[in-house]
């Protein structure tokens, strides 16, 4: 009897084993699988795919290639391991952030895994992407029943190269947002970006369908475009920490859930226009909205005295494009290379402004009485125009400085006779035949044919077009300056001499080719240097070193040059093409 009790408990004890031990080998059976937070999406929205892998781990996954989405954040992974009624159960998920960018029907395709040697694969997921809805605002696009919102906004339709384009984001919600942070954003490579600092923190209100958003800005960015070209801006990617519901048995002191909703603005396309054909001769390179103030020395002047003012230009273009305008007069002088005083950037009146107040000298070289003004030419896009500021035109006496000797004529000899007629009286008296006055002779003689080589290299000069001087001069000049910046370059920080140094190769190109200042581009320059009958295999070095340039407008180095290779590469193609 015994026994059979015994017996009959050890079967029950087996039985609970057996079925036990089926359990544990069932609930370790690896599961692969995938879900979304939604197979119907708008496009350019949010969502987000996870795939997790149950009753096991790998280091072995294999993400799908997400075509026709954009990855924007992931992936985010995590593990757990729980134990049940000893039962030992894991997990592990991968999640991604995906921007539906092309508008139809797509496929997420399958993630693959690898565990112990057994290959897994989740199930396609099909996904439509319909058209973004159209709603009150430009750059929004989504369902006006979301609570958050984020839209991108220009402030205006169409630009030219060098004029301030302000990109503004702005994020509505209904419910309380109580941090933005960012999580994909374009890089615009292709743009001289300047970031607003002083942004407005008040809040508007909006009714969009029926429905009260409030507004605020969150992002503003004031872009310049290099050149010409039709050009498209990724979309902004926040995530958005909402307000979750109050629970009901919350503490006082506790903390209310937040709620994290990842938002996206539309892409937004910027159109930007070449400058109009009939650039004029004096135009700058500037573009956009400008101001001049000039301030004349009244110091009395000599041919060993330079002429010096200041000029302060304001505007609201790209600084880094324009070049310096030439101080006009109707005499002889040497002009120097003008020195900036002072360059400083400020934002007003919801836009960012330059003030540039820059030295100007110039030394005459004969007396007389001249008149000299200064001319600054720029394309005002509101109007429409090539728009010329000029300064007031002063007049001012120069006098003979004590350091030059000038040869001039006196009034009072014009009845003398030649001097043919009194040579005689010159042999008799031994002082005309002694040294001193031969050597006084014969350098009033030499000075006096200095002054005639002079003057008549002078009107030789002025006969040539200023143009043609100035394309003449360009690489004299380049050098003097690649001198200069070569002598200061240790003490000079990295980003300021990299700046310097390809401005001094920009005016080269400028004045050595007579390109205009707004169409310094990579198209127009092979234009000019196929014009210029510039072998090919030199032009295609000056127009790589100048696209390698463009990488300073952005923080860049140059091809990755140290400051001497930097001035040896530019000294290099500026000898090359100046020759």
């Amino acid at each position: 009897m015994r026994s059979e009790y015994i017996k009959q408990w050890s079967q029950i004890v087996a039985g609970f084993l057996l079925c036990f031990a089926g359990t544990c080998l069932h609930a370790q059976d690896p599961v692969f699988t995938v879900r979304v937070s939604g197979t119907t999406v708008a496009q350019n929205t949010v969502f987000s795919v996870q795939f997790e892998l149950k009753n096991a781990s790998t280091s072995q996954f294999e993400p799908p290639s997400f075509k026709g989405f954009r990855v924007v954040g992931g992936p985010s992974t995590s593990s757990s391991t729980m134990i049940v009624n000893g039962v030992v159960s894991k997990s592990q998920t991968w999640t991604y952030s995906l921007l539906a960018s092309e508008q139809g029907r797509q496929t997420i395709d399958p993630a693959r895994a690898k565990v112990n040697g057994r290959s897994l694969s989740t199930k396609p997921i099909p996904i439509e992407v319909t058209e973004a809805t159209a709603l009150s605002q430009p750059g929004m696009s989504g369902d006006s029943n979301e609570p958050v919102f984020l839209i991108a906004e220009l402030n205006d339709s169409i630009y030219y190269p060098g004029q301030q384009i302000i990109l503004t984001y702005r994020i509505l919600f209904k419910e309380n947002v109580q941090s933005v942070n960012p999580i994909s954003e374009d890089d615009y490579a292709d743009f001289f970006v300047q970031r607003f600092a002083n942004i407005n923190p008040l809040a508007s209100y909006e009714m969009i369908n029926d429905e009260q958003y409030t507004s605020r800005v969150v992002k503003s960015l004031a872009l310049y475009a290099h050149q010409s070209g039709t050009y498209e801006i990724d979309p902004l990617i926040l995530s958005a920490g909402i307000s979750g519901p109050a629970e009901a048995n919350r503490g006082f002191f506790s903390m209310r859930r937040l709620r994290n909703v990842q938002v996206a603005s539309a892409p937004v396309t910027i159109h930007v226009a070449p400058l109009p054909a009939d650039i004029p001769e004096s135009f700058s390179g500037a573009v956009g909205q400008y101001d001049m103030k000039v301030s004349f020395g009244t110091r009395p002047l000599t041919t060993s005295n330079a002429f010096a003012f200041t000029v302060e230009f304001t505007g609201n273009g790209d600084a880094r494009r324009w070049e310096l305008p030439t101080p006009v007069a109707d005499g002889d002088f040497e002009l120097y290379t003008p020195r900036v005083m002072n360059d400083e950037q400020f934002e007003i009146d919801g836009e960012m402004k330059q003030k540039k107040t820059v030295m100007y000298q110039m030394l005459p070289k004969s007396p007389g009485e001249f008149s000299i003004h200064l001319p600054f030419t720029y394309y005002d896009p509101q109007q429409g125009e090539f728009i010329t500021l000029r300064s007031d035109t002063v007049t001012r006496k120069v006098a003979v400085g004590e350091k030059n000797t000038i040869a001039h004529v006196d009034e009072q000899q014009d009845s003398t006779p030649e001097p043919m007629t009194v040579r005689r009286p010159i042999f008799k008296d031994r002082f005309w035949s002694s040294y001193p006055h031969l050597l006084l002779f014969g350098l009033f003689l030499s000075g006096t044919c200095f002054g005639i080589a002079r003057v008549w290299r002078y009107e030789k000069e002025q006969k040539i077009p200023a143009s043609r001087r100035k394309s003449r001069d360009a690489a004299t000049q380049a050098e003097e300056k690649l001198s200069a910046l070569e002598q200061t370059m240790d003490t000079i920080a990295d980003k300021p001499f990299f700046e310097r140094a390809t401005e001094i190769y920009y005016s080269f190109l400028i004045d050595r080719f007579g390109i205009p200042a707004g169409e310094l581009d990579e198209d127009h320059l092979d234009r000019y240097l196929s014009g210029a009958g510039v072998e090919s295999e030199l032009a295609a070095k000056a127009k790589t070193f100048f696209s390698q340039c463009l990488t300073v407008r952005y923080g860049g180095v140059p091809g990755g040059f140290q400051k001497g290779e930097m001035i040896a590469a530019c000294r290099a193609l500026i000898n090359a093409l100046g020759a």
